[in-house]
Formats: structure tokens, C-alpha cells, sequence
């Protein structure tokens, strides 16, 4: 199913954009 794909993606890319300050 592309929904539950494109889902998974939008919300790892979202926390990944989302993530604190944790660069070094």
C-alpha cells in the first residue's frame, strides 16, 4: 500500500527533521 509507505516515510523524515539538539 503507497499510503502506509509514504506514511512510515513522512514520519520518519518529520523526526528525524524534528530531533533536538543533537548534533555534535
Amino acid at each position: 500500500n503507497w499510503t502506509y509507505l509514504a506514511l512510515g516515510v513522512v514520519t520518519v523524515a518529520y523526526m528525524v527533521n524534528s530531533t533536538p539538539e543533537q548534533c555534535p
